[in-house]
């Protein structure tokens, strides 16, 4: 129409921004903005509770990176019992991560958004698994002499990175329960 001399140019500007507001603002409401919603949370106590599990659970974890550490010291007489306080480490560790995908993340997404909104905490925990079949597998491998040089690379590296995970998830946890307990949801900034 301004083309045509039907509208001045600022006249046809005007409208063209109204029509181009109308389009962000039905976009918005597409997206739900405006909308409020329950923000999820976690009653106090029991981020309370996961809290102090990940307390008594991080010296286990770390334990991990100390016989790591340590296990080109080890006599090899010895290795074997070191060996197996870690599979039982590991062992615990993973019944920990079982219950926290089965019962913590099903309660926790249900109450928020999305399709799936703890896949990258789920992800974490597909690793933490994967880590801890391929040490079950070093660990079924080993003679009786022992573990040799290729084993020990082997078994250093993946308790390293076991470690590496474990510590990763449980920061990611507790930063989880920090944005959703109850305490932190009810406090304005």
């Amino acid at each position: 129409m301004a083309t045509f001399g039907l509208l001045t140019p600022v006249v046809g500007a005007v409208i063209q921004e109204a029509i181009d507001a109308a389009a962000i603002l039905n976009a918005l409401r597409a997206l739900g903005g405006g909308r409020k919603t329950a923000r999820p949370f976690l009653p106090l106590e029991t981020a309370n509770a996961l809290r102090q599990e990940h307390r008594l659970l991080l010296p286990r974890i770390d334990s991990l990176r100390e016989l790591a550490d340590s296990m080109y010291e080890i006599p090899s007489s010895d290795i074997a019992s070191h060996l197996g306080a870690a599979r039982e480490t590991i062992r615990d560790l993973l019944d920990h991560e079982r219950r926290d995908e089965q019962q913590v993340y099903t309660g926790i997404a249900a109450t928020m958004q999305g399709e799936d909104p703890l896949a990258a905490m789920s992800r974490t925990h597909q690793e933490i698994f994967h880590l801890a079949r391929s040490f079950e597998r070093l660990a079924d491998g080993l003679g009786p002499l022992g573990p040799d040089a290729t084993d020990l690379v082997d078994f250093t590296r993946t308790l390293y990175a076991l470690h590496t995970v474990l510590r990763l998830n449980v920061a990611q946890e507790e930063e989880l329960y920090s944005s959703l307990d109850q305490e932190s949801t009810t406090t304005t900034v």
